[in-house]
């Protein structure tokens, strides 16, 4: 299916569930389960528009899972109005098909999309661990291995204990290589995350998986943090990158730096800010910009609102604090 006919059956998806909520009968609970349902229902359509205009693998595969998350959860609702005997089941029934379908669709691209990540990441981790390993390289060990590379890179790779997922090299060649098992990232904003009524967002973990808790009218959301964080990071970026001069010069005043070599490592670091993703934000780094009045707006969907920003020193009003 292709991008059009998806953004078309998941709109399709939200003005059903109107015309459902509109409908149910007058009661307490079928407005508390509507308003929900109504909530979720409409949120699949916005994140996946939003997942088309992606910038990255990263971004869209954070914005899938919202999607995801999303049409799961609005199958939760339908099946609680079948189960409280508010609406007969066989009037739900291909309602509930559609978004069982649209929920076993996003999953199977979130699959493609990670798998296409790893491998990309597993590639790029190998081959720099290849080139940086000190020499002389023992006799036909390069070869070996650069000949490991071509047939793990083809997605045909198979060793003496049996094949093996595509989707990682051999267990010799990620003990040559040093690869080993990635932990899930910290969440870079703890503490800095508010809702849209301007209440603390609470982290917490959900296995190892940090996660920004969102409350929805007495609804706990889980929201995984790397997918806010990246959002932000984006935001950041994009703003450093609209007022580069003024952001350069008032952190070249802030280092008491004012050299060409200094200007080149701040231009790179604004280029390359996603990588404070895999590396975190130290703790004093997260309470300087607390006290600096930094914060994150996130609505019930997971979506960053907008940044609030410290105020700008007078002279550089290039920047307008919120």
């Amino acid at each position: 299916m292709n991008e059009e006919e998806f953004k078309r059956r998941t709109k399709d998806l939200g003005l059903r569930v109107i015309r459902l909520v509109e409908a149910l009968p007058q009661k307490p609970t079928a407005a508390v389960i509507g308003k929900q349902l109504l909530r979720s229902a409409t949120s699949v359509g916005a994140n996946y528009r939003a997942a088309c205009r992606a910038r990255s693998t990263a971004d869209m595969i954070a914005r899938l899972k919202i999607v995801e998350e999303e049409a799961d959860e609005t199958l939760y609702w339908l099946e609680l109005l079948i189960e409280a005997r508010l609406v007969p089941d066989n009037q739900l029934a291909d309602l509930m098909k559609e978004t069982n379908e649209i929920v076993a669709m996003t999953i199977a691209s979130l699959k493609t999309l990670r798998a296409r990540q790893n491998r990309q990441s597993s590639i790029v981790n190998r081959q720099s661990s290849i080139v940086n390993r000190p020499g002389p390289w023992p006799s036909g060990k390069a070869s070996a291995l650069h000949a490991e590379d071509r047939r793990f890179e083809s997605g045909r790779v198979h060793h003496a204990g049996g094949s093996h997922s595509p989707m990682l090299p051999p267990p010799a060649l990620r003990k040559e290589t040093g690869m080993v098992h990635q932990p899930p990232h910290p969440a870079l904003f703890t503490g800095l995350v508010q809702d849209e009524e301007g209440q603390p967002v609470d982290t917490v973990l959900v296995g190892d998986v940090p996660h920004y808790v969102v409350d929805d009218a007495g609804f706990r959301r889980h929201i995984e943090a790397e997918a806010v964080d990246r959002q932000v990071i984006e935001m950041l970026r994009q703003q450093f990158l609209a007022h580069r001069e003024i952001a350069t010069e008032a952190m070249l005043q802030m280092l008491g730096q004012d050299d060409l070599f200094t200007k080149a490592m701040i231009d790179a670091s604004i280029k390359n800010m996603d990588r404070v993703i895999e590396q975190g934000l130290p703790d004093e780094a997260r309470a300087w910009l607390g006290m600096l009045g930094f914060r994150v707006i996130v609505n019930t969907h997971g979506q960053v609102v907008r940044l609030n920003m410290p105020e700008a020193p007078e002279e550089f009003d290039g920047w307008e604090g919120e």
